[in-house]
Formats: structure tokens, sequence, C-alpha cells
């Protein structure tokens, strides 16, 4: 109870980092909240030869995760 169970983040922060120049992908991370004491998810851009795109790369370390922001009639587990 109370751990996390699903991570969400939106479409249009997917999209922001796919439209970086030369991202083909999208490598996801497990990482650690501190302020929540939570485990999180880190979304980072990748390039054509499997080189994250970190120098002025768009990085996404905050998600709305279950609990408390949980599917409507998904899947849980």
């Amino acid at each position: 109870p109370g751990e996390v169970t699903s991570s969400f983040i939106g479409a249009n922060n997917v999209k922001n980092i796919l439209d970086q120049e030369n991202c083909i992908g999208v490598r996801i991370h497990n990482g650690y909240d501190i302020e929540n004491k939570k485990i999180s998810l880190v979304f980072v851009g990748v390039d054509e030869n499997g080189k994250e795109i970190l120098e002025n790369g768009l990085i996404y370390d905050k998600v709305l995760l279950c609990p408390d922001y949980c599917p409507i009639d998904g899947l849980t587990f």
C-alpha cells in the first residue's frame, strides 16, 4: 500500500522531447523524487547514436504518480 503503481506524462511533454533536433526516441529512467520520497520516472531524448540529449536538452522528472493520480477505469495492479 502507498507504493507507486503507475506514472503519467502528458502527450505535449513527450512531443516536446521528440521535437528536439536529432531526437529519435525517449529513454525512461527509474528515479527518485526526494521531496515526496517516492519512485519517479525521468524522461530524456535520445539521438540516432543512442546518446542521451542532455546538454540543453529537455529532461522531464516530474510526472504524475498513482497513488494519487490514478487511472479511471484503466489498468490497476
